[in-house]
């Protein structure tokens, strides 16, 4: 399945995207409800909260990076922001994350990371995985212009919008050595698991 492919599926109900298992650090939801004011105004962090119901108590506007937030919190608002503020293009999310998260990236870890290149960078994967989230775990495998990124272990892994927001953070590794990525990919593995293809110039 290309991304394109990916970013047009339907998002999951409510319920299901609720019973999703495991946790996500609060670097993953970092400033997210400022951000979202900046961009959509206070309103919309208001409305996402509303959609939350009581489960809103348990997202910080602000999460320390120390917090662990249940993992589907991430995902629910990620659906919320894509349905209510992106008039459903999923793909335009990727331009509001690089904005996010490159902005946050200092000039030592740029240059840093563009000595490194895109494969040894994407073999970090694992370990941000690691402290990222507490269910599941990934293993890369690089080669060329290219990497393969299996996530096993978690049915959090089989949600389309954990999997969008897995493309774009491994594009954006790409992007922070100074590459362009070419294509990106998903599939079910045998295993049951989920492995991303993803390929660069």
């Amino acid at each position: 399945m290309t991304l394109t492919e990916l970013a047009a599926l339907p998002r999951a109900a409510d319920a299901s995207v609720r019973a999703l298992p495991g946790r996500t650090s609060g670097r993953t939801m970092r400033d997210w409800a400022p951000l979202v004011a900046r961009r959509h105004g206070t309103g919309a962090v208001a409305a996402i909260r509303a959609e939350l119901g009581d489960s809103s108590a348990l997202l910080p506007d602000t999460p320390p990076p120390d917090a662990w937030l249940p993992a589907w919190l991430q995902v629910r608002v990620t659906d919320l922001l894509i349905e209510r503020h992106l008039g459903g293009d999923a793909l335009a999310l990727e331009d509001k994350l690089r904005e996010d998260a490159l902005g946050r990236v200092s000039l030592p870890v740029r240059l840093a990371a563009r000595a490194m290149g895109p494969a040894a960078v994407l073999q970090l994967a694992p370990m941000f995985h690691g402290r990222l989230y507490d269910v599941g775990a990934l293993a890369v495998e690089p080669g060329g212009t290219g990497a393969r990124v299996t996530a096993n272990g978690s049915e959090l892994f089989d949600n389309p919008t954990w999997q969008l927001l897995q493309c774009f953070a491994l594009r954006l590794m790409v992007e922070a050595t100074g590459r362009r990525p070419q294509s990106t990919g998903v599939e079910a593995t045998q295993s049951g698991g989920v492995r991303f293809t993803i390929r660069w110039t």
